[in-house]
């Protein structure tokens, strides 16, 4: 029973870790409402929860060590809870969107870094390994709900899609009421001051090299991911197949295709453990491409659906492969440069291909569409995915 209570209380948790991108399903709207605000100002909404995790990300693990980590969840569910509620109320200014976007990305920051920090606490063994899966399905799933959600809240008011953050408030219920206090480890806190002195970036030169091109790989899926998530529903809109609705049920086909990847990528990884990195490329850009070419509704869940499967594959094989290829000193710092990467791309995604004067919508597809492209047919050429796992037997053969 107690077990129960404890997977009820980090699977809710879990349902908030994506919920920085929700309102983007209504980004075609806002625009609207705000004609004299940039279209990449606005997508800014759907980029800055990145910033706010990663600003986070870089001292929850500190804090962790000397404060409960329920504590910390639910101060991260908390700010979930303002950050998404305060637009309900104030939505006249754009900068109170922005403000509150950064915020709603510190309750993430929290949440996403803290989950499997619980997870590691209170389970072992295979239990550990199926709720990390259950985990990720548990992401995927938390998306899928909100954003449909907001799609048809905001359909005829586009702030209206702000209540689905309603839901944080039964989070932190669930939570507070399920989730059992955990003991802070001091000797935690004395490994840590002992090796203090001991150089970052020494170690950094020591990681090995695939490390670092994995998350370079983590960036580039972001960076594209991030402009398929703030363009979606302008895309749609200039299709003229549909509103916010139908724009908020394609993402959320997308985090379906997530889900479900997560849930079947033990068997993902048998079939393809030499194409992993290869299948994620391909899927996505057979989805931005499909989203640009296509007419037909059906296609475009088809697009959105792939989007989601080449997401799930490699933001699962990333921090797997990176926990294989670094040692135990080295891995934190490993996870550390996966957390990084993966919000740095989310927050320069929009500023990147405004710099580029890249237009938003169709033709941000087309460019990520031709990136993905690329980015699979070199990994292809170079048997990427090959390479990394020579290496990962040869570092398991050599710890035995």
């Amino acid at each position: 029973m107690k077990q129960i209570r404890v997977k009820i209380g980090i699977l809710s948790i879990a349902l908030l870790s994506m919920c920085g991108i929700v309102i983007t399903p209504v980004f075609s709207a806002i625009i609207r409402a705000f004609p004299q605000v940039p279209a990449t100002t606005i997508q800014l909404i759907g980029s800055l929860p990145s910033l706010g995790q990663l600003v986070i990300s870089l001292i929850v693990g500190r804090l962790a060590m000397s404060i409960s980590k329920k504590y910390l969840a639910l101060i991260g569910i908390l700010a979930v809870i303002i950050g998404g509620v305060v637009p309900i109320i104030w939505h006249s200014q754009m900068i109170i969107l922005l403000v509150c976007a950064f915020i709603i990305g510190i309750g993430v920051g929290f949440v996403s870094t803290l989950t499997p920090m619980l997870i590691s606490i209170f389970f072992q063994g295979e239990t550990r390994a199926s709720m990390m899966g259950i985990n990720t399905a548990f992401n995927s799933l938390g998306a899928m709900i909100m954003m449909s959600a907001a799609g048809v809240f905001g359909a005829q008011v586009w702030y209206h899609a702000y209540y689905v953050f309603l839901i944080a408030i039964l989070v932190f219920v669930l939570v507070w009421l399920l989730l059992p206090l955990d003991r802070v480890e001091k000797r935690a806190m004395i490994n840590q001051e002992s090796t203090e002195s001991e150089s970052t970036v020494t170690t950094l030169k020591q990681l090995n090299k695939y490390v670092f091109a994995i998350v370079g790989l983590v960036f580039l899926t972001i960076f594209c991911y991030t402009a398929f998530s703030n363009n979606l529903s302008i895309a749609i809109a200039q299709k003229h197949a549909g509103g916010t609705s139908i724009a908020g049920i394609l993402s959320a086909c997308g985090t379906l295709g997530g889900m479900i990847t997560g849930l079947l990528m033990v068997y993902i990884r048998k079939i393809a453990r030499n194409y992993l990195w290869e299948t994620s490329a391909l899927s996505l850009s057979i989805a931005y491409l499909t989203i640009y070419f296509s007419q037909q509704l059906s296609l475009l869940f088809v697009g959105a659906f792939l989007s989601g499967v080449g997401m799930c594959i490699a933001m699962a094989t990333a921090p797997f492969e990176i926990s294989v290829l670094t040692s135990e000193r080295q891995n934190a710092l490993g996870m550390s440069l996966f957390i990084f990467c993966n919000a740095l791309g989310g927050i320069v995604s929009p500023i990147i291909l405004g710099w580029f004067k890249v237009d938003a919508g169709l033709t941000t597809f087309l460019v990520i569409g031709v990136m993905t492209v690329i980015i699979a047919v070199v990994m292809l050429g170079l048997r990427f995915t090959k390479k990394i796992s020579r290496q990962q037997d040869q570092l398991m053969q050599a710890a035995k």
